[in-house]
């Protein structure tokens, strides 16, 4: 009967998220009056099996006990593996660095913001595949003096090859990994190299302070920064859990008493009403704080992770939480058919413009010293997956050595070069489909537009 009743307390709130991401059925079925009587009945029958016609219990009992036993093993091995390579120390210094950042001897070392927008695509196949004319946004960027890329690309389609390989000034099939562990498979060890990156790690060490945010995607969620902005527990009971403790309850029949209006942890968002208001939350949260730290004390480099326009897809234009789930039920929360993501798509781009020009005023307007901007895509979206938005705001000589072809993978490389005195050669621009599972083949990606090529 305990048995029972912790797997019937534990899966309740997977079995109801399952049912909610299947169009056809999660409006009827997907509902706390629905699925809390269900289980409720389902109970009482096996509890009544249990004590009325279970005869010979040995046999279930060894079985349940070998299940239990997989079922600590599995998490334990995992968990172990996890914390030797977290307490892993990778030598940074063996990684194909040319010389070492230094001072400028003629003026202040400048802020460096480095604003990822996932999956935000180029303005031209913004306009050919969503039928959206992206031309008013880039034009304000120019005219606060952002070099655009007209003919950028990303150097992969995922999220974590771009940024690592971004970071790590070089095409991740050519970092050095040799001193990793290789139980946790590529994504770990990319998810490695990005936390403990070549640009923060070599900035830090000529008085660089790192600024970060909670961004709701495990590699990129840098915590360990100097200034890490997360999102702040709102009561003295959803402090005592941390994130696992967090999410097993949410996954669990803990969400019922929420669901059902009864009101008693922030933790628990009634996923009825809005399965996503985590990802709202962590987003206004780096809108809201990015702006500020232009006043943080200098020198710095602000790394900041917007998961947005990638899906799922829950921002109308103007902000406001799209209430129409249509929006948001495949299993990366994206439209229930190619017209709802597009228009959903389209919806969180026009949103993030209203977003990051008002932002990028105000870095700028409120530095001590002209900073450095990064602001692009990691990778592109929807029949495009690599044709990205680039723009890059700095000094004239770093403006001078830019052009429309630019990949994501020199963009470091030249600002190490011109402006930290560093011994760096631009890359070849190519970009890479990566096929993987532990190990990678890396096809490479020809430029889809006749203009660009």
């Amino acid at each position: 009967m305990v048995s029972i009743l912790i797997v019937a307390f534990f899966s309740f709130g997977h079995l109801f998220g399952w049912l909610r991401s299947i169009p056809e059925i999660g409006d009827s079925l997907g509902r706390f009056r629905y699925l809390v009587p269900f289980y409720l009945m389902i109970l009482i029958i096996a509890i009544y099996l249990v004590n009325f016609k279970l005869i010979d219990t040995a046999k279930i009992t060894s079985i349940l006990n070998f299940v239990g036993i997989i079922l600590i093993i599995f998490p334990t091995f995992q968990a172990t593996i996890y914390l030797i390579r977290i307490n892993h120390k990778y030598d940074i210094e063996n990684t194909n660095l040319i010389g070492g950042l230094t001072l400028e001897k003629d003026g202040p070392l400048p802020d460096i913001y480095f604003i990822v927008l996932d999956a935000y695509l180029r303005q031209d196949r913004l306009l050919e595949d969503y039928g959206y004319d992206n031309s008013e946004f880039i034009q304000k960027l120019r005219e606060m003096g952002f070099y655009v890329a007209d003919c950028s690309r990303s150097n992969y389609q995922n999220t974590t090859f771009s940024i690592s390989s971004t970071l790590n000034l070089d095409y991740v099939q050519r970092l050095n990994t040799s001193g990793l562990l290789t139980l946790t498979g590529i994504d770990n060890k990319l998810q490695y190299l990005l936390k403990n990156n070549k640009v923060m790690t070599q900035l830090k060490k000529i008085g660089y302070q790192t600024i970060t945010f909670e961004t709701g995607f495990q590699g990129t969620n840098l915590s360990d920064s100097d200034i890490f902005y997360g999102i702040a527990p709102d009561s003295l009971v959803e402090m005592r859990l941390n994130p696992f403790e967090a999410l097993l309850l949410r996954n669990s029949a803990a969400i019922i008493p929420e669901g059902l209006g009864i009101k008693y942890l922030k933790t628990f968002n009634p996923l009825e009403k809005f399965i996503y208001s985590n990802d709202v939350e962590i987003i206004q949260n780096i809108l809201d704080k990015l702006p500020g730290t232009a006043s943080q004390e200098n020198p710095k480099i602000v790394f900041a992770h917007i998961v947005k326009p990638h899906p799922p897809y829950v921002f109308s234009s103007d902000g406001s939480i799209l209430t129409d789930s249509r929006y948001y039920r495949g299993h990366l929360g994206e439209g229930i058919n190619e017209e709802f993501s597009r228009k959903g798509y389209v919806f969180q781009i026009e949103y993030l413009n209203s977003q990051i020009l008002p932002i990028l005023e105000q870095i700028i307007f409120n530095s001590e010293n002209p900073p450095i901007i990064i602001l692009e895509g990691d990778h592109g979206s929807g029949a495009d997956e690599f044709s990205n938005l680039v723009a890059y705001y700095g000094p004239a000589k770093v403006r001078n050595k830019l052009y429309p072809s630019i990949t994501p993978v020199n963009s470091f490389r030249l600002i190490f070069e011109e402006v930290f005195g560093m011994s760096y050669a631009l890359l070849p621009d190519i970009s890479y489909y990566a096929m993987c599972n532990d190990d990678c083949d890396y096809k490479v990606v020809e430029e889809l537009s006749p203009e660009c090529r």
